[in-house]
């Protein structure tokens, strides 16, 4: 009797602990009056203050989540899509067009009003037949008033683009619906230039400034994600400001530049400098300073301070390097095989009398490749290859060891270095040169 007795006490006590240990049922770790946790899943810790990115999926999939949070029985889920709620409870399953979106999960605890947050990005990749724009962020700033040029692949059946404003971060909606209201369909006109295939539009002269979605809609209604634009009144230089050479021209690109007064290199004012017709480029002769790293500014004829755009956010200043490296090419091209995105060195780079630089004449000589990369993109690669992505530059890193960008070798001076040599030479003349690779800009080419 007694061996029974110990036996049932046994099978009593495994009994309780199986019953209140099951892993699909949520349990509570803190009392009503507690801060509200989210246990599970967990968000990537930001990198450098940059929200990091969820694993990207392809747009004939939803975006689905669940969370575990505490108290259970008292803290509700709001889910939140570029700011703009979307749903509530514990469990998201929401269908996306291909771009990129920020995420954000907050945890209320209806007893308190406290609340806490997590925030992820969302990459929704498109299919491969799929329509897609390909100019990048910086080519996508407009002003009211005039034309959008966006170039890409398969847009030939698209009739018309739907401009959908973002919600600030302080202007969060209640609503779902909010999603799929409020667009503004314009009319496109399809066509191609030594630059691709790309699709304009022509922004109203009274489109309030702001950030708009675009979603890009074929001649069957199907529609397409096109990423995001900005509309702005402000002076914006968005490139070009990379390097410049002593004595040299030097181009910096944006919109409403034809309303600049004066430039400075560090203290020096710029005497000479001219804009364009359209107001999106500025001419600009650079003094004879010495060489080094200087802050590059810029006034209004109104006398506001010119904006850059830099590292995705507008700023009263950016850094120039003043070389005396021969400058060859100048701008702020994105690059990401993932999109398809290169660039071709072959066919763009010249010297300034308009002669190939691709020449026996500089055989012996150094090119300097400058980038910048682009924040949360998990990894940034640099190749070189030939014009079917085929073949590496004879030399470099073989096709699966391409250059780290994000090395410690690049962090205070982010520029790699090609010599010139008649292997290559031969090479590039025979088979091309493309800059491929994910996750950085070029911003310029020198030579020395």
């Amino acid at each position: 009797m007694k061996n029974i007795k110990y036996i049932m006490m046994a099978f009593l006590a495994v009994s309780l602990l199986t019953t209140s240990c099951k892993e699909d049922e949520p349990f509570d770790t803190k009392a009503d009056s507690d801060y509200p946790v989210i246990l599970d899943p967990i968000f990537k810790d930001k990198v450098d203050g940059v929200i990091q990115n969820l694993e990207p999926f392809d747009r004939d999939k939803n975006l689905t989540m669940t969370v575990i949070v505490t108290p259970t029985h008292c803290t509700k889920v709001e889910w939140y899509i570029d700011n703009v709620k979307v749903a509530d409870g514990t469990s998201l399953d929401w269908s996306l067009e291909a771009g990129e979106y920020m995420l954000t999960v907050k945890a209320i605890n209806t007893v308190t009003g406290q609340s806490t947050s997590r925030q992820a990005g969302v990459v929704v990749n498109p299919l491969k037949e799929d329509p897609v724009i390909t100019t990048t962020e910086l080519g996508r700033i407009s002003a009211p008033g005039t034309s959008s040029r966006l170039y890409g692949n398969n847009l030939e059946s698209i009739t018309k683009v739907a401009l959908q404003k973002l919600v600030s971060a302080e202007k969060t909606s209640p609503s779902k619906s909010e999603t799929s209201t409020g667009k503004l369909e314009l009319e496109v006109l399809s066509g191609s230039d030594e630059k691709g295939n790309y699709i304009e539009y022509a922004l109203p002269e009274t489109l309030p400034v702001g950030n708009y979605r675009i979603s890009m809609i074929d001649s069957e209604g199907n529609s397409y994600g096109g990423g995001t634009t900005t509309v702005t009144t402000s002076s914006l230089i968005t490139g070009g400001f990379g390097v410049a050479t002593i004595l040299s021209d030097f181009t910096l690109t944006g919109i409403n530049l034809d309303q600049v007064a004066s430039i400075y290199i560090g203290e020096t004012e710029v005497a000479d400098f001219k804009s364009n017709e359209e107001g999106t480029a500025l001419t600009v002769t650079c003094p004879n300073i010495k060489g080094g790293t200087y802050k590059l500014s810029a006034v209004c004829k109104d006398g506001s301070k010119v904006l850059f755009y830099s590292a995705n956010k507008e700023v009263e200043s950016v850094d120039i390097k003043i070389s005396d490296e021969l400058l060859i090419w100048t701008g702020h091209e994105y690059i990401s095989w993932e999109q398809g995105i290169a660039y071709d060195l072959k066919s763009n780079l010249f010297m300034p009398d308009g002669s190939s630089l691709f020449t026996e004449a500089n055989i012996g000589k150094t090119i300097y490749v400058y980038f910048s990369l682009k924040p949360g993109m998990g990894y940034y690669k640099m190749r070189f290859t030939d014009n079917a992505w085929a073949e590496v530059l004879p030399g470099m890193p073989e096709l699966n060891t391409d250059i780290d960008l994000s090395a410690a070798e690049f962090k205070d001076n982010p520029v790699y270095k090609v010599e010139i040599t008649p292997e290559r030479l031969d090479w590039i003349n025979a088979k091309g040169l493309l800059l491929t690779g994910h996750g950085y800009y070029l911003d310029s080419v020198t030579l020395k």
